[in-house]
């Protein structure tokens, strides 16, 4: 997901534990699938997938290697746009430049493939793990031994590695001597303008 594109294909978790996935298809409409009868808060490691098939017109979501939902019949599959494939990616976040959501969990491992996995390819990959040198695979992140600092790796062929975003500060940048401070909190200054000139509850709290 990123500002001038909208979503190029994202995979989330939504409220209630529902996986969600949206992606902008060919004519940059914008297609979204929830599995609203799945929650993946189970307080266990799963491995979930979620399989679009646009020629036969559905998307599979699987949980451990067996079938949990099918989409809707009324969403209409196109494949993607082609603007997926030169568009970053980020993995526990997305690419928009401000209001930014993140996963809030922990991933072990995250595979892309290029074809229509099958039922019996997925519970191949659930219970002996994903092959690295499968034709198929686009990239391969095994996220268990990342520190936080290097780059991670991909095991696949294709050589698609990325890098970890470090956006908070350390100890080193603070100051460590005690001083006496204030603290001055301003809520929405664009709600708050917006009704204080239409002479509503706010009117007299931003001038």
């Amino acid at each position: 997901s990123n500002q001038s594109r909208k979503n190029c294909i994202s995979l989330e978790i939504h409220k209630n534990g529902n996986p969600y996935f949206c992606y902008l298809d060919r004519t940059y409409v914008e297609t979204k699938i929830l599995f609203d009868e799945v929650d993946v808060r189970t307080g266990e490691w799963i491995y979930l997938t979620v399989v679009l098939n646009d020629a036969a017109g559905y998307a599979h979501c699987y949980v451990n290697g067996v079938l949990a939902q099918q989409s809707a019949a009324d969403v209409a599959l196109k494949n993607y746009a082609s603007s997926v494939t030169v568009t970053p990616f980020a993995i526990g976040g997305d690419q928009q430049t401000v209001n930014e959501r993140f996963f809030a969990g922990n991933i072990k491992e995250i595979a892309v493939f290029s074809d229509v996995r099958t039922t019996a390819e997925l519970r191949d990959d659930y219970t002996n793990g994903v092959d690295a040198t499968e034709e198929a695979l686009i990239a391969l992140y095994d996220l268990r031994a990342v520190d936080g600092i290097a780059p991670v790796t991909d095991l696949s062929a294709n050589g698609y590695h990325a890098t970890c975003k470090r956006d908070f500060y350390d100890a080193s940048q603070s100051y460590q001597g005690e001083y006496a401070y204030s603290l001055a909190v301003v809520g929405d200054t664009q709600t708050l303008s917006f009704y204080g000139v239409r002479g509503g509850a706010y009117k007299d709290s931003l001038p």
